[in-house]
């Protein structure tokens, strides 16, 4: 299997990383980590300029039962 940005081939630890959802990534190492590093400086400066708040990544008491997680 090959990374889905530099084409280069994927160890067999890379071709079997998922992410939070649980699909394959298909990224290398070194684009897997460049990749999460502008995730995050994206969402960084989103919070920063006020385009994303917390409130989309807490459960708050009108999307819980009887105030508990689901």
């Amino acid at each position: 299997m090959r990374c889905k940005i530099c084409d280069d081939l994927l160890s067999d630890r890379e071709a079997c990383r998922k992410d939070l959802h649980g699909r394959y990534v298909d990224l290398c190492g070194p684009c897997f980590t460049v990749s999460t590093q502008t995730i995050v400086e994206a969402l960084d400066d989103d919070f920063a300029t006020g385009k994303r708040t917390y409130n989309g990544f807490y459960s708050t008491e009108k999307h819980t039962k009887k105030g508990k997680c689901t």
